[in-house]
C-alpha cells in the first residue's frame, strides 16, 4: 500500500475540524444584529448620509507615483483625464 503524501493527513484533519461543530452541541440560529440587516433607500439619501471631512494630503509625494505619467505631455485636470 502506498504511503500517503505529506499533505494528505493535514488535509483530512482540516476537513474533520471544519466539519465538526465547535459548540459541542446542536447548532443554534444566531439573530442578525440590526446594524447588519439590509435596508432599502434612495441613492441620493444614501450618498447624503456618507460622512465627509476635509482632505489631507499629508504624506503624499508625487514622485512616489512614477507610473502616473502624462504620455502626451498635455497637462489636464483629473476631471479632464477621466472625461477623455
Amino acid at each position: 500500500m502506498p504511503r500517503p503524501s505529506r499533505h494528505t493527513i493535514p488535509a483530512i484533519l482540516a476537513i474533520v475540524l471544519f466539519a465538526t461543530p465547535l459548540t459541542g452541541g446542536t447548532a443554534q440560529a444566531v439573530e442578525t444584529p440590526p446594524s447588519a440587516r439590509a435596508t432599502t433607500m434612495l441613492l441620493r439619501d444614501a450618498v447624503a448620509g456618507l460622512p465627509t471631512g476635509t482632505e489631507s494630503r499629508e504624506g503624499y509625494k508625487r514622485s512616489s507615483f512614477r507610473h502616473w505619467i502624462d504620455a502626451d505631455r498635455v497637462i489636464w485636470s483629473q476631471e479632464g483625464h477621466m472625461a477623455a
